[in-house]
Parts: structure tokens; C-alpha cells; sequence
């Protein structure tokens, strides 16, 4: 059986420790958000949309079977020239650092 970002996330909204922020509800009622992004909260970690909660939950569960390790939300890169970047994780896989930007929608 595969698990998809989409079961992963369904499971998180089903568990009371998962909040939407009123903010959030608020801006989609009024259509703010020009992706229609929902930023979410889970496990005390918040998350700019339910696609990069989603895609936590499945880089969890990779961690947890060991084929990542060191999962980090949101680090802050610095990038040449001293610039500082915030990417939604970074991760260790086969010994290489991985860094991951969640994109969504039509917007990709």
C-alpha cells in the first residue's frame, strides 16, 4: 500500500493536535492568498501551506524507516555573500544534504 501526501494529510487534519489558524481561515474566505495556500499547524510546528504539512508527514515517515536522517523544518541557510535563506527542510540522504522548497498548484 502507498501512502500519498494526501492520505498523510488527511490524517493530520483528522487529529485534534493539528490547528488552522483563524488568520488563515479568514484570508481564504476573502481570497488574500493569491495561491490559496493554508497555513497550518501540526505537532507545534507551523506550516506556510497543507502541501508542506503533507510533505513533512512523508519525510517523517522516510526518517522513521531510516532511509533520511537529520530532518530539519525550516532551516536558515547562509548563502554566499552572507544572504539568508529559509527553506521549508533540509535532510540527509545517502550522505548528501538535501534542501527542499514545497511548491503547489498551478503556481509550479
Amino acid at each position: 500500500m502507498k501512502i500519498t501526501g494526501n492520505d498523510i494529510l488527511k490524517i493530520a487534519l483528522a487529529n485534534p493536535d493539528v490547528t488552522v489558524p483563524a488568520e488563515a481561515m479568514d484570508a481564504i474566505a476573502k481570497g488574500r492568498n493569491k495561491y490559496g495556500a493554508i497555513r497550518c499547524e501540526f505537532a507545534g510546528l507551523k506550516f506556510d501551506s497543507k502541501a508542506e504539512m503533507a510533505h513533512y508527514g512523508e519525510l517523517r515517515l522516510l526518517q522513521m524507516t531510516g532511509s533520511i536522517s537529520d530532518l530539519k523544518h525550516h532551516p536558515v541557510l547562509i548563502l554566499p555573500a552572507g544572504v539568508k535563506y529559509e527553506a521549508d527542510f533540509q535532510y540527509v540522504e545517502n550522505g548528501r544534504t538535501v534542501i527542499v522548497d514545497v511548491k503547489g498548484g498551478k503556481a509550479t
